[in-house]
């Protein structure tokens, strides 16, 4: 586990080195309900109460609407690196419904 979460980071500094002009990084808690995608894993730790859950369709409404977000701003400066971090109540925060 320790070895996922070491290589989990450094993916994450080699991204940000590669200087995009909008880098979104998502750090979802244990995923429920994939479609087509069971693991044994993530089944037993919904039953834990004090870790971070977040449905799976909820994790892709979250990436979509910050995808839209990024992709509708008007000016991105190229010469400007911006980096967002999302942790699992951010991307619960992207996921809900707008009115």
């Amino acid at each position: 586990m320790f070895l996922y979460f070491r290589t989990k980071g450094q993916i994450e500094e080699t991204l940000k080195k590669l200087n995009y002009p909008v880098l979104s990084i998502f750090r979802p808690g244990a995923i429920l309900n994939r479609d087509n995608d069971d693991r044994f894993g993530e089944k037993i730790l919904k039953y834990v109460p004090f870790l971070d859950k977040i449905e799976g369709r909820d994790l892709a409404r979250g990436i979509k609407q910050e995808a839209e977000k990024v992709h509708l701003q008007v000016k991105v400066d190229p010469t400007k690196n911006v980096v967002n971090l999302y942790e699992n109540p951010q991307i619960v925060e992207l996921a809900r419904p707008r009115l």
